[in-house]
């Protein structure tokens, strides 16, 4: 994974008091990439963490989902190639290193792993705790090998956080569970305190890719009317 750009964005054009940052990231050996994750997928040591009941409870639904998991990233492994699937995985978990990275985030295990589904998680795809503010981010990732997927993935976001039951508040009790501070749940119920973080596919050339074209969208206009800090993730593979 390599990271391209990393810029706060200009957004004072919009009427809003949240931040906005674009990190671009590139996957130029996806069989690299697979593998990388799939040492993250092993790495068990965040049920350790956990008290018995939430420990027990969580390996049980993990189990079924992170064999499935890996089924797919062995296959990417083996081939070097990208299906849907392992694709939405990759946009996901990079996005995740991503905002470690530049942003000093603490990435929470896949909700798909944590949830009570075998795969297909009906929510948000990933999780990260931003400790300096100590804010939760919420994050959305779409993957399309024929396109550029950041509008599908801001409007998921636009209706997670505007239908009813909000898909932020009905994570919260699993994520207490997870070991995040009760102070950084309590934001999101009190004054929908959080990060939101929209990951997508970039397809074509990365210097042709233009960000500010996008600010001008409502869809995004609608999502900076958030507060704190939201995040556009492009990950582009070879």
């Amino acid at each position: 994974m390599k990271i391209l750009k990393s810029v706060q964005l200009d957004v004072s054009k919009i009427s809003t008091t949240c931040k906005a940052y674009l990190f671009i990231i590139e996957i130029d050996d996806v069989s690299q990439n697979a593998s990388e994750l799939i040492n993250i997928l092993n790495d068990k040591t965040w049920l350790s963490k956990l008290d018995f009941l939430s420990r027990s409870n969580f390996e049980e639904c993990a189990k079924t989902t992170i064999k499935k998991m890996l089924s797919i990233f062995n296959d990417t492994q083996t081939t070097n190639s990208i299906k849907d699937e392992f694709g939405e995985y990759m946009v996901s978990m990079n996005a995740q290193r991503t905002l470690q990275s530049e942003l000093q985030h603490v990435p929470i295990t896949l909700s798909e792993i944590w949830g009570k589904k075998k795969s297909g998680n009906p929510g948000f795809d990933f999780h990260t705790y931003d400790e300096r503010n100590d804010l939760v981010t919420f994050g959305e990732a779409k993957y399309n090998s024929n396109g550029t997927s950041l509008k599908i993935a801001v409007e998921q976001i636009n209706r997670f956080i505007t239908e009813s039951p909000n898909k932020d508040k009905i994570d919260t009790n699993d994520l207490r569970a997870l070991g995040i501070s009760q102070s950084a749940l309590c934001k999101i119920y009190t004054d929908n305190e959080r990060n939101l973080a929209a990951a997508f596919s970039l397809v074509g050339s990365i210097e042709k890719f233009d960000i500010d074209y996008y600010l001008k969208q409502y869809y995004i206009k609608q999502l900076l009317q958030e507060k704190n800090e939201i995040y556009f993730i492009g990950v582009k593979s070879k």
